[in-house]
Parts: C-alpha cells; sequence; structure tokens
C-alpha cells in the first residue's frame, strides 16, 4: 500500500460523524497574491487539500493532507488534518511505488467565513500561516439553454408565520450576458422572468434582482449557489412577495 493511500485510509477512518456538509470542492488563492493557491476536493465528512506554495529559497513546493470534519463555523463545517511532503519517482521515468513517501510537515485548519470564503491556518517548519482564501474564478459559466427542473420551496407570511410547501414543475431558461442574467420559469399557466446581474465564485453563481410573472411586477429575489454542470442545474432561490416569503431549492437536468 502506498503511503498516500495509507493516510487517506487512516484519515476516512477515524472521521467523526457530521453533518450534511456544504460543498468546498474548489481553487481557492488570495486575489492579492497571485502564484499560490489552495486545492480543495470535499466528499461529505472528508476534504482532501493541497497547497502549491514556495520554500525559504523560493522553490515551487506542495504539501498535501486529509482534513476531517469537527466542527461548525457560520453554519458549515470546520475541518482539520495534518499536511505531508510527498517524494516519489521523477515524473518522465519508470515509476517505483516503494519511492512514494509522505513526511508530515504540520497541521492545518480550514475553516468557511460563508459560501465563498473560508480561513485557512496552517504550521510548517516553524511558521505559523493565516490566510483568508477564496474561490478562484477563472473562467465564466455559460448556461446550456433549457432545464427540466423541480421547485420546493417553503412559504411564510411577512410576520414569519409558516404558510405552507408549494412544489411544481417547470422548465427553466438561463442567460448569462455582460454581467446580468435572466432566469426564464415556464410552468403551466404562468411564466416568470427572473432579472438582475451576477456574480460568480468559482464554481458558483449568485443572481439577485427583480422579478415578475405574466408581465406582473412581483417582488426582488435571489438564487445563491446555481451551479451548472454537464448534466444539469441545481440552486437555491428566495423570492420576497409583497404577502410572503418562499425560500428553497431547485434544480433539474439539462434537455
Amino acid at each position: 500500500m502506498s503511503a498516500l493511500r495509507a493516510i487517506f485510509l487512516a484519515c476516512v477512518l477515524l472521521a467523526p460523524c457530521a453533518a450534511h456538509a456544504a460543498t468546498l470542492t474548489d481553487l481557492w488563492w488570495v486575489p492579492a497574491e497571485s502564484g499560490w493557491g489552495a486545492n480543495i476536493v470535499q466528499q461529505d465528512e472528508t476534504a482532501v487539500v493541497t497547497l502549491h506554495i514556495y520554500d525559504a529559497d523560493g522553490r515551487a513546493t506542495w504539501l498535501t493532507g486529509v482534513a476531517n470534519a469537527y466542527g461548525q463555523a457560520n453554519g458549515q463545517p470546520q475541518f482539520r488534518g495534518t499536511l505531508h511532503r510527498m517524494q516519489g519517482d521523477y515524473h518522465a521515468g519508470a515509476f517505483d511505488p516503494r519511492r512514494t513517501r509522505a513526511t508530515p510537515a504540520g497541521p492545518f485548519w480550514l475553516s468557511p467565513v460563508d459560501a465563498h470564503r473560508a480561513e485557512l491556518e496552517y504550521h510548517v517548519d516553524g511558521a505559523v500561516v493565516r490566510k483568508s482564501i477564496e474561490r478562484h474564478t477563472f473562467r465564466l459559466v455559460q448556461p446550456v439553454a433549457w432545464y427540466a427542473s423541480s421547485f420546493r420551496l417553503r412559504q411564510w407570511t411577512g410576520s414569519g408565520a409558516p404558510v405552507g410547501t408549494v412544489e411544481y414543475d417547470a422548465d427553466v431558461l438561463l442567460h448569462f450576458e455582460g454581467g446580468e442574467a435572466t432566469v426564464k420559469v415556464d410552468r403551466t399557466g404562468e411564466t416568470c422572468l427572473y432579472c438582475g446581474p451576477l456574480a460568480q465564485s468559482g464554481r458558483f453563481v449568485d443572481i439577485r434582482g427583480t422579478f415578475e410573472c405574466s408581465g406582473q411586477p412581483m417582488g426582488t429575489f435571489e438564487i445563491t449557489a446555481l451551479e451548472l454542470t454537464e448534466h444539469g442545474v441545481t440552486g437555491h432561490m428566495r423570492v420576497v412577495r409583497s404577502d410572503r416569503t418562499e425560500s428553497g431549492r431547485f434544480g433539474g437536468p439539462r434537455y
């Protein structure tokens, strides 16, 4: 068994039973410090973190570790683990698994601030490093026209009294252009248009603005954590009408 795989298995077997985690999977960086960053891949309560940084002599290096959820910060799971220095065969030569080495380099912690930002701390070579990181947006997402979506939105009045839940299926058309988004929702007997500026952070898009249904102004909305994949779309929607607020999730496959 390779040293890296042994680390992964040990950490997974010792992982606590954490609450369902919001995914941190993305590239992360500090915009004012281009040249280094973190690659985070999360699967449930376990996250693999790779730091691409520089040593004291300015040479590129990378550290990797497996982190387990251990608590909550701002409604999202916190992670901690141990970073390792990796050593192995020359990449263009014959692979010999016996030469793979993983040497502990120090502990690290990852604490989400919100859906797009996190606090990273690690202790390596006697140095304590604390960084405020954010998702790295390197390419704007482009929707693939129509999606067959389902909505499930909780409802409550302006006083906060619960009203119930509304569920419906609808065809959704997404259009992004020049920093503006248009979301057209077609369901039986009604067409709603949600329009406003969009903001992308790594994999996710947020949209906020006003909406109308069948030509009549209805109120304001926000769509957060909108994610487009090869197969479909998912997101969270919150709409504020004159008489009620609706909030919940939606998603569906692309046509």
